[in-house]
C-alpha cells in the first residue's frame, strides 16, 4: 500500500485512524489506483488543503490568545492587603483597608513563606492569591487603629 501513496504523505501501518483532514485526504488518495486521473487531481489539491489547515490552526491559536486577553481585562481588580499571621495551615489573618479579616489561602501560595508585614494580593472573596513581598522603605502609608501609639523612624505618634 505504501507504493500507492504519493511522496510526502504520512501514515501507514500502525495508524489508529486519521488525526485530521489531511490524514483523511491522504487515505482517500491512497485508496485510488496510481493511474487514476482523479488521484492526480487530488494530489494537486493537497497543498491547498494543507495551507488551509495551517490557517485554521493559526486562527484557533489566535482565538485562544484573545480569549485569555478578554478574561484578563474583564476580571475584577484584586485588593492589596497586609499579612499579619497564619491562623491555621490554610487560613490567615490579614488587614485590608484598615479592616481585619481571617481568610483562606490559595493552595499555590506557601503560607510558611509569608512573613508578618508581607503585602498580599487578595481576590474578591478575600482569598490570598499572591505574595507581593514587602514595601520598599519610604513608600506607601501606615494604617493604624484610632488612638493607637506608633513609632515611625524613632518618633512617636498617635493615630
Amino acid at each position: 500500500m505504501s507504493d500507492e501513496r504519493s511522496e510526502g504523505f504520512q501514515g501507514g501501518e500502525g495508524d489508529s485512524g486519521p488525526d485530521n483532514l489531511l490524514d483523511s485526504f491522504d487515505g482517500v488518495i491512497a485508496s485510488l489506483p496510481p493511474g487514476d486521473p482523479i488521484r492526480q487531481e487530488l494530489v494537486h489539491l493537497r497543498p491547498e488543503i494543507s495551507n488551509r489547515e495551517e490557517m485554521i490552526l493559526e486562527a484557533q491559536r489566535m482565538i485562544e490568545k484573545l480569549e485569555e486577553v478578554i478574561k484578563k481585562v474583564t476580571s475584577p481588580a484584586n485588593r492589596i492587603g497586609t499579612f499579619l499571621g497564619a491562623t491555621s495551615k490554610d487560613t490567615a489573618h490579614i488587614v485590608v483597608g484598615g479592616a481585619d479579616y481571617y481568610c483562606n489561602v490559595d493552595p499555590r501560595i506557601s503560607l510558611a513563606k509569608l512573613k508578618k508585614g508581607t503585602r498580599v494580593l487578595v481576590n474578591e472573596a478575600f482569598v490570598i492569591v499572591g505574595d507581593l513581598g514587602f514595601e520598599s522603605p519610604g513608600e506607601g502609608s501606615v494604617t493604624c487603629r484610632l488612638g493607637a501609639r506608633i513609632a515611625i523612624d524613632g518618633a512617636a505618634a498617635l493615630c
